[in-house]
């Protein structure tokens, strides 16, 4: 009895196919436009069908494309690590050296003159214009700078000190790549300004002088952060200490100037 059903079923099936295959030619025939509404029917339901399969396709695309851009934004970063690495080991490659004795570039002079008054303001050393120095040139101690040649005579000069209110200049903090300005207060303080809020620094800090300066060198060393100071509307201070030993300057080193048109000597000394 089943296998008589199963052949029954069978038979339907086909009877109904063939039936339904002739009305659709007959209708096919005279009506076009029946044609196209039941093409237009049965790609309606395979679009239908196939969209979950396209949303599987196109989330797997996106997914895809976020991993690779992912990938490839890491690897700019640790390629921006390394470039940040190497420019900070160049810039401590360039530092200038400790000068003990006259050589190309620098000039050896002796600090003959520090008034009480100005201790951290400025002080003379024994070199002027015929020795070649020129005005705005750097002056180093211990291979960090010091100050710079503010007059020149023919035989003598005066520094202004870093730590002078009269001192400011372009740095570049190395860890970080930010640009400030330090300046003295007159009292042996140095104030990196200028940094932005967001910019939080770390005591130990390395600061070097920055190649925005037309007098004096990018890469010599100035000091380090030691401490957050006040902040402002849209930057922060910072209290800077010294590389070199300030209170026993006893000889110091000028980095020879190569812009020496802007030195005016006096004739007074």
């Amino acid at each position: 009895m089943r296998e008589v059903a199963r052949e029954s079923s069978y038979w339907i099936h086909s009877v109904v196919s063939v039936v339904a295959s002739v009305i659709l030619i007959v209708c096919f025939s005279f009506a076009p436009n029946t044609k196209r509404l039941v093409v237009g029917i049965w790609i309606s339901a395979l679009s239908y069908i196939e969209a979950p399969v396209v949303v599987c396709r196109n989330s797997m695309e996106s997914l895809t494309d976020f991993f690779l851009a992912r990938k490839n934004l890491n690897q700019k970063i640790t390629e921006m690590e390394l470039h940040l690495m190497s420019m900070q080991e160049a810039i401590e490659r360039s530092s200038v050296p400790i000068v003990e004795s006259e050589q190309e570039g620098y000039i050896l002079a002796d600090v003959v003159a520090r008034s009480q008054d100005d201790w951290w303001n400025e002080f003379e050393i024994n070199k002027g214009s015929l020795d070649g120095i020129s005005e705005h040139s750097a002056v180093i101690a211990d291979g960090f700078l010091v100050g710079k040649v503010k007059d020149v005579y023919p035989h003598a000069s005066r520094v202004v000190m870093i730590t002078s209110s009269e001192f400011i200049h372009v740095v570049t903090v190395a860890d970080t790549r930010d640009l400030g300005l330090i300046s003295g207060d007159g009292q042996g303080n140095i104030t990196l300004s200028f940094i932005p809020v967001d910019r939080m620094l770390q005591d130990g800090m390395k600061i070097y002088t920055s190649i925005m300066s037309s007098s004096i060198p990018p890469g010599i060393a100035v000091g380090q952060v030691i401490s957050v100071g006040e902040k402002k509307t849209l930057y922060r201070d910072y209290s800077v200490k010294a590389g070199a030993h300030l209170t026993q300057l006893y000889t110091v080193a000028i980095i020879k100037n190569s812009n020496k048109g802007n030195s005016t000597s006096r004739n007074n000394k």
